[in-house]
């Protein structure tokens, strides 16, 4: 099937297309509202310089060597192709702010060799996807990478937490809302979307020098650079992953193993159909028409049309591939099919789960530290079944890095009847002691 503009696949992209659109004229219209920016030798005042040359890029990397850290962070449309369409590019030093165009005729090459360089250092918040096209375009991973978000989770803040939050709780702004779904690939961009774009980076060198003296006083420093560099520093992070892939379909927690097998394999077919048609993975199939089928499991396509939100489309052009992936995942022997997820817990069972994830989650907020940084009710699981037969798997998080230390160590020797627990409430806050 072609990508033309026809494409009857991409209906609800061009709809969504032209939502960006409608949202991107109407901010347009609106006056714009400007928040007072702070007097702080660690945030830049001046208006943002906009880079859509050659000559203007090579300037700003010198600058950006020169200082050795910088904020950086994108602007992307994401749900109209299968690899988000780079619209803006911003970076901040304490004295700098600047916008680079990826729309004009520049190449980007250099400053995603800058990202890669472990010698200049790179703040982001959540930047996960701002980062990917290092990995995809230069086979290179980036390097020296502080990321707000992570780093916040380590003294007292939420986790996730947003920019926002961060920034009103560090540098006491409220940063002006909007332009989030806006039309980026538009020129010229307006004065609001110039503002919203510096605001992403400007207050970071200051939350960045913040954090870092909270992180020093509590001592988990290292683990921040550990988490850091394991969420954002390694290949496998920005590699296509069948079991990541697999783990974020939602509705798959009641399936039985042959069930899951088919909705690996449909998952597989979808992400390379949609990689094929230049199209985002969920807008071929959503998830739960994968589950649908896993469940169905159809032999003829008139048995695909009902399925809850089946494109008419998919079923003509691909209703007999469908088919046969389904059937193929299907006759998997039974030494082919995925692993088995612990039994699901019995009542008694249950209750020992909800007391050890209040408990971690108690023990976490104890020590300054947010519990969905550490661990997940799902992981408290898994650790639970492992540490009744037999022990932590080498490759669990909590047995291995930071994570073991902080927690691992301690919850085994738990479970085992080596050590004990005790909380209180003090000053206002959880304390928490382990005692062997």
């Amino acid at each position: 099937m072609s990508s033309e503009s026809n494409h009857p696949l991409k209906k609800n992209l061009r709809y969504r297309q032209k939502q960006r659109q409608r949202n991107h004229d109407q901010e347009a219209g609106q006056p714009e509202v400007l928040t007072r920016i702070p007097d702080h030798p660690l945030i830049s005042r001046q208006p943002a310089e906009l880079i859509d040359t050659d000559i203007a890029l090579a300037e700003l990397i010198v600058h950006l060597r020169e200082h050795g850290s910088f904020a950086f962070d994108t602007e992307f449309i994401g749900e109209l192709s299968f690899y988000p369409k780079l619209c803006l590019i911003q970076v901040a030093t304490t004295e700098q702010v600047a916008l680079i165009d990826p729309l004009a005729e520049i190449d980007l090459t250099p400053f995603w060799e800058l990202i890669a360089d472990p010698a200049v250092q790179k703040l982001v918040h959540a930047g996960l996807q701002d980062l990917e096209p290092v990995a995809r375009l230069l086979d290179k991973t980036p390097s020296h990478i502080f990321d707000t978000q992570i780093a916040s989770g380590f003294v007292g803040q939420l986790y996730p937490s947003s920019l926002a939050n961060l920034v009103k709780h560090y540098c006491n702004v409220n940063l002006a809302k909007g332009a989030t779904f806006t039309a980026w690939d538009r020129r010229p961009l307006s004065p609001s979307q110039h503002r919203y774009a510096s605001d992403d980076v400007r207050y970071l060198p200051a939350i960045h020098d913040m954090i870092v003296k909270e992180l020093d006083e509590c001592g988990y420093g290292d683990w921040a650079q550990q988490e850091c560099m394991s969420t954002l520093e390694q290949m496998a992070t920005y590699r296509p992953n069948l079991d990541a892939q697999y783990n974020r379909v939602r509705g798959t927690r009641s399936l039985k193993r042959r069930d899951i097998a088919v909705v690996r394999a449909l998952v597989q077919w979808r992400y390379d159909l949609a990689r094929q048609e230049d199209m985002p993975p969920r807008s071929v199939l959503p998830d739960e028409t994968l589950v649908a089928l896993a469940k169905k499991r159809p032999t003829d396509l008139q048995a695909m049309y009902p399925i809850r939100h089946m494109p008419r489309p998919v079923v003509d052009a691909y209703g007999k591939t469908l088919i046969q992936v389904v059937q193929e995942a299907s006759d998997l022997s039974k030494d082919q099919l995925p692993k088995a997820d612990p039994d699901k817990p019995n009542s008694q069972q249950q209750i020992q789960i909800d007391s050890l994830w209040s408990m971690i989650s108690s023990f976490c907020r104890g020590r300054g530290v947010d519990p969905a940084l550490v661990t997940s009710r799902q992981m408290i699981v898994q650790a639970r079944h492992a540490l009744t037969n037999g022990g932590l798997e080498k490759d669990h998080p909590l047995a291995q890095g930071w994570r073991q230390v902080f927690i691992g160590d301690m919850l085994a020797d738990f479970m085992a009847g080596k050590s004990q627990i005790t909380l209180s409430w003090e000053d206002g806050k959880i304390q928490s002691q382990t005692q062997v």
